[in-house]
């Protein structure tokens, strides 16, 4: 298949190619998880291990109108920004945000993107609220993106920790070094993601969207212990939270909630 930006920048909206920009990455960043969503259903449901290759990647998201977890996400978006004249790295990143472990395994892609003297950590491939906007690389500065509240701060063991406000104060949300990574550096996470038994990716459905008109999310029901039971859940700024609980084995319900609100079709 022809990669093309164009073809591309039309599945998130964007009708044309945009100059390497502050504003048109933020306008990229945020257009990307508003119309690409988070899912893990190739690990999940699939039992395969998603293929990192451009080309892969360029068919899933834009030919077959899927998305993906954040190796995949942000390996697309990488692509795309590339197409677009960006100068970034790429690195690894560890998930802290609900992780019981101090330091917790290196599991999360994200890029670098330097414009003039600045540099923006970009990022796709979360599946939970998040920043739709970049992030200005600055330490001990609250930024604030979307009704949400981030900072930067340097750390021994960490090195750059990105922190979220929650009720109780800034907590750990993801934290990373700024080595350069490359594309066949993240195999193995993601191999090991995709087939480990313990890997919280292959034991957890995982699809969101930040829509237009509200987070979509389907998730494993936290009331069933025996992870029988998947929850689908729609958020609106003008009405209270919808939520749909689906049995396991009810493939046809959960391939008409994924097609309907999230169109992907399995």
């Amino acid at each position: 298949m022809e990669m093309s930006v164009e073809k591309y920048l039309a599945r998130i909206g964007i009708g044309c190619v945009p100059r390497p920009t502050g504003a048109s990455l933020a306008e990229l960043q945020e257009a990307h998880l508003r119309k690409v969503p988070y899912e893990n259903c190739e690990i999940f449901l699939e039992g395969r291990v998603p293929s990192l290759a451009p080309e892969a990647l360029y068919d899933k998201i834009v030919g077959r109108g899927r998305g993906g977890y954040c190796f995949e996400l942000n390996g697309a978006f990488g692509w795309l920004l590339s197409a677009c004249g960006f100068d970034f790295t790429e690195t690894f990143a560890r998930w802290c945000f609900g992780e019981k472990d101090p330091l917790p395994p290196r599991r999360h892609r994200i890029l670098l993107v330097r414009i003039g003297k600045a540099t923006w950590i970009a990022d796709a491939g979360v599946g939970s609220p998040c920043p739709l906007a970049p992030l200005l690389l600055e330490t001990d500065v609250v930024q604030e993106r979307n009704g949400l509240r981030f900072r930067i701060v340097r750390d021994p063991l960490h090195g750059f920790l990105v922190q979220k406000e929650m009720p109780e104060g800034f907590v750990n949300y993801y934290s990373f070094w700024p080595t350069p990574h490359f594309a066949q550096d993240f195999l193995y996470v993601n191999y090991y993601c995709a087939m480990a038994e313990n890997s919280f990716f292959r034991n957890n459905l995982l699809v969101n969207l930040a829509a237009s008109d509200g987070r979509r999310s389907i998730f494993m029901d936290p009331a069933d212990p025996d992870k029988q039971t998947f929850l689908f859940r729609r958020e609106r700024p003008d009405a209270p939270p919808f939520e749909q609980r689906i049995a396991r084995a009810d493939v046809s319900a959960l391939s008409g909630v994924l097609a309907r609100w999230f169109s992907i079709r399995l």
